[in-house]
């Protein structure tokens, strides 16, 4: 702890010393202070900017104005022009928001997993109705969330897929959306890595607001209701704004659109992905018997498997000759004839925001909130997903030898296995107080807590719990061969008891005390203007708790079980130096900034280590804006990584890998090790950005801007993991386990699959913005912005030496826009986005996905728009009570995906994550102010 804290202390010193070296390089001239020159010029009346928080720094600056680093924001007027009612539909129109299928941050919920085939409503499935953005393809861990600049806790511990939520933030609440798409490490700490998304809620308002959606498909009943309620008061030294939403959501079945209605994709051009017996597979009819080993005797064609007779009763033992010969997968049943795209959902949410003035120079606040969305998983026809192993003398048993059964038990419910009620929670209270000393310096003291939480109930796992099955047949209490869907032999809570209990718990507190103060140096000022500097110190304390009903098996420990915690202690420093002004009024040089910035980090788990960043902003004119950044990033493992158990399991090895010392193909069942790695390092990356933005100085363009950075990002010893065997015994030959027996290098028996440091990961993207803005009186109002990234490098280098394995081509380029147009009581507007499409390979020969394009549309009507005091500028000041009614009410309508487009899909895969399953949809939306 001392050498952290004095590690802290250390960066703050260095950023604030660099303020001073540039200070005393600048020649004295003596020259008017320019914000006092701009404050001259405020005497026509116009009212000053006060400057207030951004995201992207400590330092306070003016909203909206372009910085060192690439912002894209979204206001609250803008998010209820696009109609969208949640995060994870506005989260598409980031184009840096990386999505290339599965629900990835969209927070359905449904069986469905969307990449890959049909879900069997494994416990692992818990995850799929979070929300969350995963900025540049680099893991939703790396992109950091805020709530009005503070840290949300993260969930999913228990299965490693540990991320931010962003279920349970209501729109109605927020006031605007800011998306730093750069590395910003040094200002926020280190999961800041692919970059920030600062979630700014509403304050400071005075007046009741209500509003109410309604959302529908066109051809299904997938309805989303919303409610949502703001209060707000503000009287003198007190402001107050409590927000209260409830959202209620209907299920969406696959059978519902033709791309998900099957596993069979050869009636839609491809080949089936029916699932074998004991790989998610069931079987339809009476049930399949498969011989453990050989073909099954008795039968009238050699076989492994065989149908058991319909209209068994299990009554009596049927000769192995009335069963009927089959193949592995002729009696499979379809999985997608079960489940839900989208799960039934509800969620609740209430939050305030307070702050009381007790000085001018002094200010109590306090925030917190509560939300809760409780998601119904759906399961599927009760089959095990392990099948059931019957001795050769079990009764019933024809064939005299031990068989595998592949049984459905259609005398159950049909959504049982692997149902689940999973309710996603968080609970969080901001306490501190700030205000200002000096001239213009801001302090702030705070404690916020957070508690996240994600938990299973009600829950049934699709495996078969051999603890509870294993003393029944060894009893012979069970009636197994027999047809369920005429006969029911069997207590039917013994059945059901030998589903595994699926419930679990992940729970994460976490709480962090800060403190922080920027301003401008007093006892110096540069000619250009004064050094302003911010600095700061967090600490941060992070509790897991993780249960689940029973323990994984042993042999295959997917979970991490128990309570951990860690610490961070973290002091930061920055600086922004004016090294030329406009009032210097030099040719082509009309401003020059400099920023530099440092943060350490240090973990009681994982060491500590130094975050810097650098950056500068040229104008050489005031339309032309030139920026560069640099910035170093650090991260500590994971938990999961880390402290998840270490156990055995097995592998098939049936393709075989070749052992380069030896010299031979290794092929067979084979040991493989899985689990935590403490001998993890920490992930480091160095982020560079390079970009311009030029504002249209002519009359006829005035509110026309465009901005072009390109981003490049060396990613070093990220954590990762290989799948192949043979990239394994290639790149890590120190992670196969060998016979110590014998001659040396021994045989290898096995490997460790563990995650491990790969040694580089290189990206290269360009972000595009088009923003234009325009006010007229005879055409109304008229905004547009498009936005598009494109990646140009994904090189990953394994270990270094290697060639890199280049990933560009599943990489897609995202572009999005959105435009609104009001004029009066009337408004309407476009929003959208396009996704090429991508490939299987680099060699680019086979889609993955196929390119997206989707456009929304809103129209909207204000119908209060002639307010009191227009009318009475009329000269009109009496009105009907029905404009009185409708005053301050507004009417919106949506329709998204205009022209019904599918998901991109291809053989089993649906990029869900790309867009909505649900294809067009209309919405209406009411608001109300009183």
């Amino acid at each position: 702890m001392k050498t952290s804290l004095v590690s802290a202390s250390r960066a703050i010193a260095i950023v604030l010393s660099m303020g001073s070296v540039v200070a005393l390089a600048q020649t004295p001239v003596t020259v008017p202070n320019p914000q006092a020159a701009k404050l001259a010029e405020k005497k026509d009346g116009t009212v000053s900017i006060d400057a207030v928080e951004v995201t992207g720094s400590r330092i306070r600056g003016l909203l909206g104005e372009a910085d060192f680093s690439p912002v894209i924001s979204f206001s609250r007027q803008e998010i209820e022009q696009t109609g969208l009612t949640n995060m994870g539909e506005i989260s598409r129109l980031i184009p840096q928001a990386f999505s290339q299928g599965s629900y990835d941050g969209i927070g359905f919920g449904g069986q469905a997993q969307g990449q890959f085939t049909v879900s069997d409503g494994s416990t692992a499935s818990v995850l799929t109705q979070r929300t969350n953005v995963n900025l540049r393809g680099l893991g939703a861990a790396s992109t950091l969330i805020l709530v009005n600049g503070r840290r949300v806790a993260r969930s999913g511990n228990i299965r490693g897929s540990d991320g931010y939520d962003l279920t349970g933030i209501p729109v109605a609440s927020i006031e605007r959306v800011e998306i730093l798409t750069d590395g910003a490490s040094a200002i926020y700490g280190s999961d800041a890595l692919a970059g920030v998304i600062n979630i700014i809620l509403r304050k400071n308002y005075s007046g009741t607001e209500a509003a109410l959606s309604y959302e529908n498909t066109f051809d299904s009943d997938t309805a989303v209701s919303n409610l949502a309620l703001t209060h707000g008061i503000t009287r003198g030294p007190l402001s107050l704004t409590i927000t209260a939403t409830y959202q209620k959501r209907n299920a969406f079945a696959a059978v519902d659109r033709p791309y998900a209605a099957t596993d069979d994709w050869r009636t839609l051009g491809g080949t089936s992905t029916l699932s074998s017996y004991g790989a998610g597979g069931f079987a339809m009819g009476a049930g399949v018997v498969q011989a453990v080993t050989g073909n099954l005797p008795g039968l009238s064609s050699p076989s492994q498997y065989a149908v058991i007779p319909t209209g068994a009763t299990g009554s009596a033992t049927l000769p192995a000759s009335a069963y009927t010969p089959t193949t592995v997968s002729a009696e499979t049943g379809d999985r997608a004839k079960y489940v839900n795209l989208i799960s039934p959902q509800f969620s609740r949410t209430i939050g305030f925001r307070g702050t009381y003035d007790l000085r001018p120079n002094f200010q109590l606040y306090l925030n917190g909130g509560y939300n809760e969305t409780r998601t119904h998983i759906e399961g599927m026809p009760v089959n095990y997903r392990n099948s059931i192993l019957v001795p050769a003398n079990y009764p019933g048993n024809p064939f005299g030898v031990q068989v595998r059964l592949n049984k459905t038990f259609w005398e159950l419910p049909q959504n049982l296995q692997g149902e689940k009620f999973t309710t996603n929670s968080n609970l969080n209270f901001n306490a501190g107080v700030a205000g200002k000393y000096w001239a213009d310096w801001r302090y702030d003291l705070s404690l916020n807590w957070n508690r996240s939480g994600l938990r299973n109930e009600n829950a049934f796992d699709p495996v078969l719990d051999t603890a509870v099955s294993d003393p029944l047949i060894a009893a012979q209490r069970l009636v197994l061969f027999y047809d369920s869907r005429t006969s029911q032999p069997n207590d039917l809570n013994t059945l059901r008891s030998m589903l595994r209990p699926g419930n679990a718990n992940d729970r994460t507190d976490v709480a962090v005390w800060s403190a922080t103060t920027d301003g401008a140096l007093p006892w110096f000022e540069l000619p250009a203007g004064p050094i302003r500097v911010a600095a700061g110190a967090e600490r941060t304390t992070e509790n897991i708790k993780t249960a689940q009903s029973i323990p994984d098996d042993p042999r295959i420990n997917l979970s991490l079980l128990g309570a951990f915690e860690r610490t961070l202690d973290a002091g930061y420093a920055e600086t922004r130096v004016p090294v030329v002004a406009p009032t210097h009024r030099l040719p082509l040089l009309h401003r020059l900034d400099l920023t530099a910035a440092i943060r350490y980090d240090h973990y009681s788990d994982a060491g500590g280590d130094y975050s810097p960043r650098y950056g500068a902003q040229l104008r050489p004119a005031k339309w032309l804006l030139f920026r560069a950044t640099r910035n170093h990033s650090f991260r500590a493992p994971g938990i999961q990584a880390l402290y998840r158990p270490v156990t055995s399991s097995t592998n098939s090895n049936t393709a075989g890998f070749i052992d380069r010392q030896r010299n031979e193909l290794v092929i067979g069942t084979i040991a493989t090790r899985i689990g935590g790695n403490l001998d993890l390092k920490p992930e480091r990356a160095i982020s560079d950005s390079l970009g311009v933005v030029f504002e249209f100085p002519f009359a006829a363009l005035k509110g026309f801007s465009v901005s072009f950075d390109a981003g490049k990002l060396n990613y070093k010893d990220q954590i990762a993991s290989v799948s192949p065997s043979q990239e394994w015994a290639d790149l890590f030959p120190e992670r196969l386990i060998r016979d110590t027996a014998g001659v040396q290098p021994g045989r290898v028996i096995g490997f460790d699959t563990r995650s491990t440091n790969i040694a580089r990961l290189e990206v290269e993207t360009f972000d595009y913005q088009i923003n234009y803005q325009r006010a007229t009186r005879q055409l109304g109002n008229f905004v547009a912005r498009l936005s598009a990234t494109e990646y140009r490098l994904w090189n990953a280098y394994r270990v270094p030496g290697v060639s890199p394995a280049p990933s560009l081509h599943n990489r897609p380029t995202r572009v999005t826009w959105q435009t609104y147009w009001s004029k009066g009581a009337f408004g309407a507007g476009v929003s959208g986005f396009y996704q090429e499409n991508s490939w299987t390979s680099a060699a680019r020969t086979f889609t993955l996905f196929g390119s997206v394009i989707e456009w929304n549309a809103q129209f909207s009507y204000d119908f209060g728009w002639r307010t009191a005091q227009r009318l009475e500028a009329l000269g009109t000041p009496s009105r009907p009570w029905r404009q009185r009614l409708l005053e301050n009410t507004k009417l919106a309508v949506t329709v998204n995906n205009v022209f019904d487009r599918e998901p991109p899909h291809r053989q089993g895969n649906a990029g869900f994550g790309v867009t909505d399953p649900r294809q067009a949809r209309y919405s209406l939306t009411l608001r109300k102010q009183f």
